[in-house]
């Protein structure tokens, strides 16, 4: 039974999904500063508008991607484990820590290396 979910973990990342969202109008105007940059201009003569126009488009709308990973019992307990891990550098530290809290520091540094911006876990009991 060790092959068994014991821990439901979801790591939210950036840019996962990019999906056409409404479409949007957008108007261009093309002015006499436009045309020629590095000329001068007397009052608002450079604001002359010589060209305008429209155009339609359908902007892209970045989705977060959902990372779904299960680990089995033997996992949860090594995390839960007053064992010290190698990177971890404080031995007197790890060992007041509670078990749930280890859990979420292991977690926490399982979405880190997902390049995650957030995560949730669900401890599945049975």
């Amino acid at each position: 039974m060790a092959n068994e979910a014991k821990v439901l973990l979801t790591v939210v990342t950036e840019g996962g999904i990019l999906k056409q969202g409404e479409v949007v109008t957008k108007k261009w105007y093309l002015t006499k500063k436009d045309m020629f940059p590095g000329q001068t201009f007397k009052h608002n003569d450079g604001d002359k508008i010589i060209r305008s126009g429209k155009y339609k488009s359908r902007p892209l709308i970045a989705e977060d991607c959902l990372i779904k990973i299960k680990l089995n019992a033997d996992a949860y307990e090594a995390m839960i484990s007053a064992t010290m891990p190698e990177w971890f550098h404080k031995q007197k530290e790890w060992r007041k820590i509670s078990a749930d809290e280890r859990l979420r520091i292991h977690l926490a540094r399982i979405s880190e290396s997902l390049n995650g911006k957030s995560f949730t876990y669900q401890i599945v009991e049975g």
